[in-house]
């Protein structure tokens, strides 16, 4: 369908079906897991493994996609890194009541 043929509301709803693209910010491309795990590609402190000095501190170390923005938790990663590479103790483990699906596949 062209642009130009789209008159009815009918029509915008097929142009829009046919012609729209979704854009998720990419993640869980570098697991962070134990090195037993096929799939983890960093420990839990960041490193990759089979290689010296070399970290990946982003989106993409998260096991599983997020059921919100990135954003908050992208930056948590991060300051969690800076901490863990500077040799800082961890915080106290939090309280805060989390969200947990049932299974794992009702999160993806």
């Amino acid at each position: 369908m062209n642009r130009r043929d789209v008159q009815s509301a009918k029509d915008i709803d097929a142009y829009v079906r046919q012609h729209a693209k979704c854009g998720y910010h990419p993640s869980c491309t570098c697991k962070m897991g134990a090195e037993s795990d096929a799939m983890a590609v960093v420990d839990a402190e960041t490193r990759v493994f089979g290689l010296e000095n070399l970290r990946v501190v982003d989106a993409s170390v998260m096991p599983s996609i997020v059921s919100g923005n990135l954003n908050a938790p992208t930056i948590m990663v991060a300051e969690k890194a800076a901490d863990i590479i500077k040799g800082e103790p961890p915080l106290p483990k939090s309280t805060a009541a989390v969200y947990r699906p049932e299974t794992l596949d009702a999160q993806r």
